[in-house]
């Protein structure tokens, strides 16, 4: 298993959970063609500068039978609108975030080369509810 961000404090974070972590972006991934079975972007996408050119790099990464598994927060979601007043509001992180549809995530993944096998919505807590 392998942990791949920029961010050295999660990396280290991974690394003491026995995750096996490299240093680098997602759009240019070190790694060889064909050679994981699966990869797994959670709430990553709207973080990066070129999100098609990582899923292009993720179908690269995978084997022919491989899987990519996304968590995502769909631009037209409560999540995203709470996320999208924090930015407003400066915070560090959310600013850089970018939302996207699912019309937009469909495009970017058939153009990477991915056929979308199925989708799942799961609300964990409203973010009104969830403690801070």
């Amino acid at each position: 298993m392998y942990g791949v961000d920029t961010s050295s404090a999660l990396l280290r974070k991974a690394k003491e959970m026995g995750v096996k972590v490299v240093k680098a972006r997602t759009e240019a991934l070190p790694f060889k063609d064909d050679v994981f079975q699966s990869l797994l972007m959670v709430v990553s996408l709207c973080f990066f500068d070129k999100p098609a050119e990582a899923l292009l790099e993720a179908r690269r990464v995978l084997r022919k039978d491989g899987m990519l598994l996304l968590g995502l927060v769909l631009s037209d979601s409560p999540w995203a609108r709470f996320y999208q007043q924090k930015a407003q509001q400066g915070h560090p992180l959310y600013s850089v975030a970018r939302f996207y549809s699912f019309e937009e995530i469909k495009g970017m993944l058939s153009q990477a080369g991915f056929r979308l096998s199925g989708v799942a919505i799961t609300f964990f807590a409203h973010h009104k509810t969830q403690r801070r």
